[in-house]
């Protein structure tokens, strides 16, 4: 039961002091608290104090949220409870309103159809978005918190990579242009990334880490190494071949000639 109250606890309830002398404690918690008081009692008994949040109800049957600070202590030879109340209302609605905004940021990262990845200047992964997930095939909760080098970045080129990420954190400023290096998945895979990085400050302009956009060019890449490869088979077929191949557009003008046609003609190829 309550034995005294301050001011501030009759002014926020709306009870006078008279109102409140005498009345059980559980009195003033809103009903989904109220069956926890013996549990949390126990735990102060135990521990000798304890901080917990619950929802008390004001005279006028407003809820409040409420942080309350408890422990024990003697009161007039006997002991008792002196419990510390602290309206956390605005804070929580803060906090939900922070963490409605981060939801919403995250979605927008992860309707993203390229990479993104944050890490801090300990190389540690603060973020990611969900096609970076999907391309280095790890849930997000495996990937953040851990060494983005040790854990996505082939051996070979760590150094490399660490190297250009001290330059940024240093205050060389990024030349703005896109640089390609591997990355492995879960897997083993090496997927060739075309990275962007950019330099992510705190309030005072110091450097908190990096920010890294990627794109995949695995594929891209390899059609054109493909593609170059038989372009450069079908030239020496056709620069070593006996016959003169002559190629024409249709507006009739030469496009290519071999050596062997040239040579027939009596003419350097690119005379012809």
């Amino acid at each position: 039961r309550i034995v005294d109250a301050n001011a501030a606890a009759c002014r926020n309830l709306g009870y006078s002091h008279a109102e409140f002398l005498g009345r059980p404690g559980t009195d003033i918690d809103g009903p989904d608290h109220a069956p926890l008081a013996e549990e949390r009692l126990e735990q102060v008994r135990r521990n000798g104090s304890g901080v917990f949040e619950t929802i008390h109800i004001a005279a006028d049957g407003h809820p409040i949220e409420t942080e309350c600070n408890i422990r024990l202590f003697d009161y007039a030879g006997e002991p008792a409870l002196l419990v510390i109340a602290r309206d956390i209302g605005d804070r929580k609605r803060d906090q939900k309103a922070i963490e409605r905004e981060r939801d919403r940021a995250q979605q927008y990262l992860d309707v993203m159809e390229s990479m993104l990845v944050a890490i801090d200047t300990d190389m540690t992964v603060t973020l990611v978005n969900r096609k970076a997930c999907e391309t280095l095939g790890y849930p997000e909760r495996e990937l953040l918190g851990t060494n983005w080098l040790e854990t996505c970045v082939p051996p070979e080129i760590r150094e490399e990579l660490r190297e250009i990420a001290a330059a940024l954190r240093g205050g060389q400023p990024s030349d703005g242009a896109w640089h390609e290096h591997p990355v492995l998945t879960k897997s083993g895979e090496r997927r060739l990334i075309a990275w962007h990085n950019a330099v992510l400050r705190d309030d005072d302009g110091a450097v908190v880490g990096l920010l890294a956009h990627g794109e995949d060019v695995t594929e891209h890449r390899a059609a054109e190494d493909a593609l170059r490869r038989s372009e450069e088979q079908y030239r020496r077929i056709v620069e070593t071949a006996n016959e003169g191949i002559w190629i024409l557009d249709e507006a009739g003008s030469t496009s290519f000639v071999n050596r062997q046609m040239a040579e027939m003609l009596g003419y350097q190829p690119q005379d012809v």
